[in-house]
């Protein structure tokens, strides 16, 4: 949503945060996969491996509430809606559109993230003019993994 307004209607921003987010994620087989699944077998079918994706190791075995508070969050998602959002990022692709977002832009990646893995991040600061990036030891909820850090980026760019 974030790419595709500051690509489309740049004019209602004057800085934007890309965290944990790529130009194309993933493949339409995966996203495909999952549409099937949820739609079979629901949420429940999806929530481990969400969890794994979205939380590094350390995180989960330190065993944080925040975990439960997302694995619960996930449970009572609506099948048709995680459906419907998975169907949009299969076909988005902001590859060659983002490189011509002129905004001040901040890019978080997280450095352990296997949903949107690094490489997806640097591409989009490499593609956006003066982008600056930034890489923080988390997974895919980096602005949960490590919230102080996150904040602080936040702060600062948008200061």
């Amino acid at each position: 949503t974030g790419m595709w307004l500051a690509c489309n209607a740049p004019e209602r921003f004057k800085k934007i945060i890309l965290a944990n987010t790529g130009a194309r994620i993933g493949t339409q087989d995966i996203w495909n996969a999952r549409i099937t699944t949820v739609l079979d077998k629901g949420m429940k079918a999806l929530v481990d491996a969400t969890i794994e994706r979205w939380f590094s190791k350390k995180f989960r075995e330190a065993k944080s509430p925040i975990i439960g508070k997302v694995r619960q969050m996930l449970l009572t998602t609506p099948k048709h809606g995680y459906a419907g959002c998975s169907a949009a990022l299969r076909d988005a692709d902001f590859r060659w559109s983002i490189g011509g977002v002129k905004l001040p832009t901040l890019v978080i990646t997280g450095s352990l993230d296997p949903a949107t893995p690094p490489e997806g991040g640097e591409f989009i600061a490499q593609r956006i003019p003066r982008a600056k990036l930034v890489s923080l030891e988390a997974a895919h909820l980096s602005n949960l993994e490590k919230s102080e850090q996150f904040t602080r980026e936040v702060q600062s760019f948008l200061g």
